[in-house]
């Protein structure tokens, strides 16, 4: 007994030594990273976003009816998402029309920064395809 004692003691003063030293000399918390700086807009983002909300308004329309089917059925689809889906289009239309007629200006916002939101339709969130099931499986 006598003999395991000091054993004991020196591996336990041996933990506490390796385990408050590798504390010590870890290394110190990395620095946080920094902001990403804003978009800058110019005229000319104003104009081609413009000029692609005014083209692609229809196809916001369209894309409305087929997340709406995908997501719920196929009748909520065709009526509450083209509901949503003309809202959407004459949305997109009208601040195409607003950046297209103003894009030399500071208008609305000095910064020039998009009207709506996602700047273009694609960029909006997408719903997951479904998958059916066919016969054969």
């Amino acid at each position: 007994m006598r003999k395991l004692l000091p054993i004991v003691f020196n591996i336990g003063i041996s933990t506490l030594v390796l385990f408050y030293s590798a504390q010590g000399f870890s290394a110190p918390p990395a620095p946080p990273a920094p902001a990403k700086p804003p978009k800058v807009y110019h005229w000319y983002h104003k104009l081609g976003r413009g000029a692609l909300n005014i083209v692609s308004a229809p196809a916001d329309m369209m894309m409305s009816v087929t997340e709406t089917s995908l997501a719920e059925n196929h009748y909520k689809g065709f009526t509450v998402g083209f509901y949503r889906g003309v809202k959407n289009g004459a949305r997109r239309l009208g601040a195409g029309f607003v950046d297209l007629l103003t894009f030399p200006l500071n208008y609305p916002k000095p910064k020039k920064t998009p009207l709506v939101e996602p700047e273009f339709y694609w960029q909006a969130q997408q719903v997951e395809r479904r998958t059916f099931r066919t016969i054969s499986e």
